[in-house]
């Protein structure tokens, strides 16, 4: 059996902050290119994140038909619903998640147990949904009803993450040591830079290299991974796709502007907090002895400035 995992594509019509007006076709691209590389194999798996609005009013007609067309030609699919897909005890006909549901080769699931050729898939969706007491109380019951089938078992998970340890599974509740040991293998979404590929996980990382911000790896590779079911084992490869490079694909003049103010601001908060200030000391007495400071000039001036506006 041969599968192929991806997550987090995050389609819109608008581009999300500090990304090009090219975003929208980027990600058709990619998930077109992941198309014709899988139409041989046996099972597609989308670790949620389809969308990135769950607003049905975001979501073009034009947007949801072109992705129908890409998902409808997979071979078997299941999608495992994230948390920018749906919201709490949301259904999935009220969302544009909800279209993926009615293809016929799809199965839409937020939490649940699916089949596919003797093969088992414990899924559990994420975001607001489920606290994380309750993913890891859901895998715990999924490992009691699955492993002593005799069957080959992984996890699909779209969860929140609090970590971005490879050692130690980013759970608040049960280091992933633990977490392991309910099952063999897992499927990883939901961070966009937890990446990492082996005998034991399988996180590609997101499709759409950062939405609301940077990535911390702006560089680093982008694909899905592919995974071969050999004598009940499961073999992962990652499968990298070629993608522009992020000073095309992100929004770098503002993200530097940004940057500098962030920086500006932090720096004069630590000279303001730094300062040995007399607590007697008037606004003008105050200001006078800031102008005598050996200080950066910007900074005396701005300080004053503040001073005087007060």
């Amino acid at each position: 059996m041969r599968i192929a995992f991806f997550t987090d594509a995050h389609n819109a019509d608008l581009a999300p902050r500090m990304r090009k007006e090219s975003y929208t076709q980027d990600l058709i691209d990619k998930q077109e290119i992941i198309l014709k590389k899988t139409k041989k194999y046996d099972l597609i798996i989308c670790g949620g994140d389809v969308f990135h609005s769950k607003r049905s009013e975001r979501i073009s007609y034009r947007l949801s038909n072109k992705l129908l067309e890409i998902y409808r030609e997979f071979p078997k699919l299941l999608i495992v619903v994230g948390n920018h897909d749906l919201e709490g005890s949301d259904v999935f006909g009220e969302r544009p998640i909800g279209l993926f549901a009615k293809l016929p080769n799809c199965n839409v699931i937020l939490s649940g147990i699916q089949t596919y050729d003797d093969c088992i898939f414990v899924c559990v969706g994420g975001g607001e949904f489920f606290k994380n007491e309750e993913i890891v109380g859901l895998l715990k019951k999924y490992s009691k009803e699955t492993m002593s089938k005799g069957f080959p078992v992984s996890a699909v998970v779209h969860a929140p993450l609090t970590s971005l340890s490879f050692n130690e599974y980013p759970f608040e509740i049960i280091p992933f040591k633990d977490v392991t040991k309910l099952f063999p293998f897992f499927m990883i979404g939901h961070l966009h830079d937890y990446q990492i590929c082996n005998e034991r996980i399988a996180a590609p990382g997101g499709l759409s290299r950062g939405v609301l911000n940077f990535d911390l790896n702006m560089e680093r590779r982008v694909g899905f991974i592919s995974i071969d079911l050999v004598d009940g084992i499961f073999k992962s490869t990652f499968e990298e796709i070629k993608v522009k490079p992020y000073g095309e694909v992100f929004k770098m003049e503002k993200k530097i502007s940004e940057v500098k103010t962030k920086e500006a601001i932090e720096s004069f908060s630590g000279f303001v907090s730094s300062l040995d200030i007399p607590k007697a000391m008037d606004a003008e007495k105050l200001i006078e002895h800031i102008s005598k400071m050996d200080l950066d000039d910007k900074i005396k001036i701005k300080a004053v400035s503040i001073l005087k506006n007060l």
